[in-house]
């Protein structure tokens, strides 16, 4: 299904045009087996970025950056007290180009 998808993309997309695929890692909405948040947001199969990455290729897009980000989740930081790193998650930015024919 992501290659479809990405073909799609591919096919209508001008050359120099970009897509950008955001993949979350490490943990998530609905990323634990008691959250109620799975009824609506199903959890997804896991991916990883090589996968991703490999389909973009094949597809024939040009990767052009990988970025991994990390976003800390706290709720102390919200009360103005010094965040503490309660869980991690984060997100890989994958940036992908359509080359001139």
């Amino acid at each position: 299904v992501r290659r479809l998808l990405f073909t799609h993309v591919f096919d209508f997309l001008a050359p120099g045009g970009q897509i950008i695929v955001v993949l979350a890692v490490g943990g998530g909405i609905g990323s634990t087996t008691e959250s109620l948040l799975d009824l609506v947001f199903p959890t997804a199969l896991p991916v990883s970025v090589n996968e991703v990455e490999e389909d973009l290729v094949v597809t024939g897009f040009d990767v052009v950056s990988l970025e991994l980000v990390s976003c800390p989740k706290s709720d102390a930081s919200r009360n103005g007290e010094a965040a503490t790193s309660e869980r991690r998650s984060g997100n890989a930015i994958v940036v992908a180009r359509r080359s001139a024919p």
